[in-house]
């Protein structure tokens, strides 16, 4: 039943977004996209569970192909320079799974990952083309818009996640089912105890992990905490106060220590930013220092009640907050201590060790397992010549909303930095096509501003 209903809920979201296509809406259609791409479970087909951001592709493809007009338009070289420095890391990646296969003999290739890396490529593109494309037709869309396309949907986004918090802690039966409906054989976190014995040790919302609960709060805290810096109309500042709290508060039940140190470290890059600002104008802006007291209050009352919260709750307080006061390096630990990671992590040490410069592509000599880290994939795909060009790639996606002063987009560039020692998450769907859409809005007003 659960696989029937993810699947006609999939539907569903295709039909609605062929239609708004058709009546060229292209807002809406991103705004359709990017909710899809957070929330939606996985289509169901014959066993199978396929993630929308391959009906999503699909779609963005056959409307590029229809029209036929995206490939028409004068691009700036800037926008093929950028695709350049996403593409050459995947380039070098696949450069190593050619030579792991021909002249090492490696044999057992990561297909799933290998289509799904190109797949995501492709929906960084097409989001890129057809947003810029966009932007061309309606020169009057600024930033303040660009915001306002995505603030709604990080709201629906972390409202319907936290509802299902809710859910898992007062349903835990039904809970249960629906992280099943959204893991699979090679997406799944749920320990198989915690089912038999009906209570969560986490709350995963709509996720197959809490781990990605955290990444998607963080995601939404950061940018929408760096956003409120920004000069934005008092509407717009409202809706991010809104949106932080929500974000903070899934977060929170997310016990993610990816949530928990990114937060805190956005909050310290947020108090720089505050007090650069106060020098820049010598203007004291008492609402900033409010919500910087406020947040701060609220992690010291968690983390002082941390014990009585897990006896009250029976939820991991102490264990998620404990740490920060003991030792917030511990966090690292379990991904970046050799002799505390698991041995299959440990292999994949192994394996990077022996292949530093290009790594092992797409390939599992050893059967290791990938994924713990967007740094440590690199590393085994591609070696230090893939893990160099992505955080040049970081780098410079930090310098561009910097220098631009869009300070909602450096939140999200400074959330992908950050989950990313957690996960994968450069190439991930849900930051690739946000990327791509603030970098063909940076590139337009670029070349718009020179006339």
């Amino acid at each position: 039943m659960w696989e029937a209903l993810g699947s006609l809920i999939n539907i569903i979201f295709f039909i609605f977004i062929i239609y708004f296509l058709c009546q060229n809406k292209h807002i809406l259609v991103v705004q359709l996209l990017l909710i899809g791409l957070f929330i939606l479970p996985p289509f169901t087909f014959s066993g199978n569970k396929i993630s929308f951001s391959y009906f999503a592709l699909i779609i963005l493809l056959c409307y590029i192909g229809i029209t036929g007009s995206y490939l028409k338009t004068y691009y700036p070289k800037k926008i093929f320079l950028i695709f350049f420095m996403f593409l050459l890391p995947i380039f070098v990646e696949l450069v190593s799974t050619f030579f792991s296969v021909i002249i090492k003999g490696n044999t057992m290739i990561l297909w799933i990952p290998l289509i799904g890396i190109l797949k995501n490529i492709f929906l960084f593109l097409s989001i890129a083309l057809i947003l810029y494309k966009r932007l061309k037709q309606n020169k009057n869309t600024d930033r303040e818009c660009l915001i306002g396309l995505l603030i709604p949907v990080f709201q629906i986004v972390m409202s319907a996640n936290l509802i299902f918090i809710f859910i898992q802690l007062l349903q835990p039966n039904l809970g249960f089912k629906i992280v099943q409906w959204y893991s699979s054989e090679t997406k799944s976190t749920l320990p198989v105890l915690a089912i038999s014995d009906g209570v969560f040790p986490r709350l995963y919302g709509l996720n197959y992990s809490p781990v990605l609960l955290g990444a998607k709060s963080l995601l939404c805290f950061t940018s929408s905490l760096f956003g409120i810096i920004q000069k934005t109309n008092p509407e717009t500042k409202r809706k991010l106060l809104v949106l932080l709290m929500l974000s903070l508060i899934n977060g929170i039940f997310s016990f993610s220590k990816t949530f928990i140190l990114g937060s805190l470290l956005s909050l310290f890059i947020y108090i720089l930013f505050f007090l650069i600002n106060v020098i820049k104008m010598r203007l004291i802006q008492i609402r900033e220092i409010i919500l910087i007291v406020l947040i701060g209050i609220c992690f010291i009352v968690i983390i002082i009640n941390s014990k009585n919260l897990s006896t009250i709750t029976k939820l991991p307080f102490s264990y998620y907050f404990g740490f920060i006061v003991t030792n917030p390096l511990e966090a690292l630990k379990t991904r970046y201590i050799y002799e505390s990671v698991p041995v299959d992590t440990q292999l994949t040490y192994d394996i990077i060790k022996a292949n530093p410069i290009l790594g092992v592509g797409y390939t599992s000599p050893l059967g290791e397992f990938i994924g713990d880290s967007e740094y440590l994939v690199a590393m085994h795909h591609g070696g230090i010549v893939s893990l160099l060009l992505k955080l040049s790639l970081i780098v410079f996606l930090l310098f561009v909303s910097l220098k631009r002063q869009d300070k909602f987009f450096l939140g999200i560039i400074v959330a992908c930095l950050i989950t990313g020692f957690a996960l994968p998450a450069l190439y991930s769907d849900i930051f690739i096509v946000l990327i791509g859409a603030y970098i063909s809005y940076a590139i337009f007003y670029e070349e718009l501003n020179r006339y």
